[in-house]
């Protein structure tokens, strides 16, 4: 499910997917591509939190026009402090 939809006169023309580990499921290839595929739709981004030991870094790809090669920005890692367990 699109974590953010962006409409005007009721057509969404920006959906953004958010993948956050251990609080979503990755978005499945064809429901991506099926809200690419939408005529109205403009762009999709997709916001990936990766973590990797004590740090976490922040992937965006943004997918414009069809058959396209995205965007890509990937900000450098950042520490986070170790999950708790009511975190989980």
């Amino acid at each position: 499910m699109p974590s953010l939809v962006l409409t005007g006169l009721g057509n969404p023309w920006l959906v953004a997917f958010c993948e956050i580990p251990g609080a979503s499921v990755p978005v499945s290839r064809s429901t991506f591509e099926d809200v690419r595929s939408l005529e109205t739709v403009e762009a999709v981004i997709r916001l990936t939190v990766i973590e990797a030991e004590a740090t976490a870094k922040i992937l965006i790809r943004i997918h414009s026009g069809p058959g396209n090669e995205p965007d890509r920005i990937e900000g450098g890692p950042i520490s986070i402090r170790p999950r708790r367990k009511v975190d989980r």
